[in-house]
């Protein structure tokens, strides 16, 4: 073999080869196997590691994430957005399809965030998913616990002050015009 071979590399013999290229399915359906039956033994067996060489680990992925910050950024918010998308039980076609329902924007104010994510709003006593907020909104409607009784005492506070009644629906009016509430989708 006329190969040049890193020297931290140890070359794989010839007879690895020769074994494993031929029976590489059947080699990792029995790692498969293997680990399975004893997933509770490699579970003790990686905590009692993890045990002993702690400083050692911690060390080296605080090496690590310092050598390759934008990438373990990048992983760490791919990875919050895929949990997010499991939580709520959505795909990333259905997140795609909502974003464009939203045209890009907020579900309640219509602006679009600039440089981040809209965040998935839902009800915290079903966890249902309403939709796509910015950040504002979101901790909006944190602060009135979705409460629509709450946000219909503001919208009747803010209006007292700029000069409005409440209507016959509740709804806020200005010189007898009712203010349409919007189609909710």
């Amino acid at each position: 073999m006329d190969e040049t071979v890193d020297s931290d590399v140890t070359p794989i013999p010839r007879w690895k080869q020769d074994y494993y290229g031929p029976n590489r399915l059947k080699i990792i359906a029995q790692h498969k196997a293997s680990k399975l039956r004893n997933k509770d033994k490699i579970k003790v067996a990686g905590a009692a590691y993890y045990q002993k060489n702690k400083a050692k680990l911690k060390a080296q992925h605080k090496r690590y994430a310092q050598e390759n910050a934008a990438k373990v950024r990048v992983r760490s918010k791919e990875w919050s957005f895929r949990r997010l998308l499991k939580t709520y039980g959505l795909t990333l076609e259905m997140y795609e399809r909502i974003l464009k329902r939203q045209n890009g924007c907020c579900a309640i104010c219509k602006k679009s965030p600039e440089g981040q994510r809209l965040h998935f709003d839902h009800d915290h006593k079903t966890g249902q998913f309403r939709g796509l907020l910015c950040a504002r909104c979101n901790w909006a409607m944190g602060k009135f616990e979705d409460d629509p009784n709450l946000l219909w005492n503001v919208i009747a506070y803010l209006g007292s002050s700029k000069g409005l009644t409440v209507g016959v629906f509740g709804l806020p009016t200005i010189a007898g015009a009712t203010l349409k509430q919007k189609e909710v989708a």
